[in-house]
């Protein structure tokens, strides 16, 4: 912890060398991790518009990157919606933080998140 954001804290709200950084003070943006087509469920249809986006370049989705990023590797690839399908149909885990709930993104990553379903 540095004062600088650089992968090992919380973007802007972990940090206690920062004096800007208070901690759960996190102001991004909240979404719902998986909810690629940005209607504020998660199923089959989240999956669907992931491989839209991944093998045809449709962007009819969600604007919010993360949500794509179901497994939070902080990519978006085959892996999400693999990922998203696992939780919905064999029993895995809640997709991470903020999982199957409108949340803020814990980790710091490349992703954008411009606008969300989640108020």
């Amino acid at each position: 912890m540095d004062g600088f954001f650089d992968g090992e804290e919380r973007l802007a709200c972990s940090d206690p060398a920062d004096p800007l950084s208070l901690p759960g003070s996190c102001n991004g943006i909240f979404f719902l991790r998986g909810d690629a087509n940005g209607d504020a469920s998660l199923d089959i249809s989240d999956a669907v518009s992931m491989l839209e986006y991944l093998f045809n370049g449709a962007t009819n989705g969600s604007s919010c990157q993360d949500a794509y990023d179901t497994n939070d590797d902080g990519l978006i690839n085959i892996a999400d919606p693999v990922r998203l399908l696992d939780y919905l149909f064999a029993g895995a885990p809640e997709p991470p933080e903020p999982g199957a709930q409108c949340g803020q993104d814990p980790t710091g990553d490349a992703l954008l998140c411009q606008e969300s379903v989640c108020p």
